[in-house]
């Protein structure tokens, strides 16, 4: 007969803001699940994960075996400071969210888009560079899985992450 313990889910994290470096240090483990803020998520035993702006984000692991599973969450502090990262989210409208075949994004302000990357609940890049031209962008979503995604929108030095839910 095999016996196994029940896992014991543990970790520490390095900050470099806004990207954290995460080690598993628990035992027992047969898979781990990361959760970070509700903003991606992984299976990597030693995962990194850029956070979209200063704040405390709960991060939660779940380690598990066929034994169990044990959960263990931390706050991460993220401080993002000098003038590289500002927040559009104030110049920012987009709709409609809840999505289906196409979501827009308008910038006020005479800003234009630089960059858009869509990720997915996994922390996957789903595509970047959508065809944004001036201050809108209009984005295909009909072939999208329903389901929650996150968008990275630069403009210039400035960057927001929103999330949209694809129905």
């Amino acid at each position: 007969m095999y016996w196994q313990p029940t896992p014991t889910a543990l970790f520490e994290h390095t900050v470099s803001s806004p990207v954290v470096d995460f080690q598993f240090t628990g035992s027992g483990q047969a898979e781990v699940i990361w959760d970070f803020a509700g903003l991606g998520t992984s299976q990597l035993l030693n995962p990194s994960f850029e956070f979209p702006a200063s704040g405390t984000y709960p991060v939660s692991l779940i380690a598990n075996n066929i034994c169990g599973s044990d959960t263990v969450v931390q706050n991460i502090v993220i401080v993002i400071t000098g003038t590289d990262h500002h927040d559009l989210s104030s110049l920012l409208n987009y709709y409609p969210n809840p999505v289906d075949q196409q979501l827009t994004l308008q910038l006020k302000g005479q800003r234009e888009f630089s960059k858009v990357e869509i990720f997915n609940t996994m922390g996957q890049v789903v595509s970047k560079n959508e065809s944004c031209t001036g201050a809108s962008c209009i984005i295909d979503t009909k072939n999208w899985i329903p389901g929650n995604y996150h968008l990275r929108i630069t403009s210039g030095s400035s960057t927001s992450v929103i999330r949209v839910n694809k129905i």
